[in-house]
């Protein structure tokens, strides 16, 4: 069954502090009641994904199975994160690893640009953490530098097709760690690779690099949501203009 999940956007207002917290799975049926303007619906057909992995497990070497996994499975990390949290939430207590295992080693016959494609969306936005959601960003960290260190012209290539915001904030999960990490060695590879061919994307990569490795709290509760930092604060002095 398809669920969507209302999140509240950043600057909503109104309700109690509880509210604001709470992610609501509502059923299909009734997204197609008015929503408020203050929410957001993201559609999560976790059914559809669990059918297409079992499939594919059936029959791995068919290509139709590989193309309809690839296709269910998250394009996004809203859509990565929101699904894992089902999983996490259902009767059997699970998370996405074993899709995201299925999705790094059992779609050989997907064209590697468009397999690039879709492992860029869903980094774009993403969140490393050591200790949320067991890690499974992580897992899907280790997985893009591996296909980077594998394939990285065709990484590159379907990059630059991003905007430079996106391919910012690519790097921002790509580079992101809370301890330190050989990353000035492997963008230092990166950038020889490509300095003269694609100037403007090393660029970007370099930004990235310098102010992801051990500058973002990820992992922080309050990140995402900083109106609800605020009231916490005790020294308001850096709010006064």
């Amino acid at each position: 069954m398809c669920v969507f999940i209302a999140a509240f956007l950043f600057g909503c207002g109104g309700g109690s502090r509880q509210n604001q917290n709470t992610t609501t799975a509502v059923s299909e049926s009734a997204s197609e009641k008015k929503v408020a303007p203050q929410c957001l619906c993201f559609p999560v057909d976790t059914a559809r994904l669990n059918r297409a992995y079992r499939e594919l497990c059936e029959d791995p070497g068919s290509l139709e199975r590989q193309k309809d996994f690839f296709y269910a499975f998250p394009s996004t990390s809203m859509e990565f994160f929101i699904s894992n949290y089902c999983f996490m939430i259902s009767k059997n207590n699970s998370t996405i690893y074993p899709y995201v295992n299925a999705f790094r080693t059992m779609l050989p016959l997907i064209p590697d640009t468009i397999y690039c494609d879709k492992l860029i969306n869903l980094c774009i936005g993403g969140k490393w953490d050591a200790d949320a959601l067991c890690n499974v960003p992580g897992c899907l960290q280790h997985h893009v530098r591996d296909v980077m260190s594998q394939k990285p012209q065709v990484m590159f290539s379907r990059l630059s097709k991003q905007t430079r915001g996106f391919q910012l904030r690519f790097w921002q999960f790509y580079w992101s760690s809370l301890h330190k990490v050989d990353n000035a060695a492997q963008c230092q590879r990166l950038k020889n690779m490509f300095i003269r061919t694609m100037p403007d994307e090393v660029k970007i990569m370099e930004i990235g690099c310098e102010f992801a490795t051990e500058e973002f709290e990820m992992h922080h509760p309050y990140s995402d949501f900083p109106h609800l930092e605020f009231p916490r604060k005790k020294d308001r002095s850096m709010y006064v203009f």
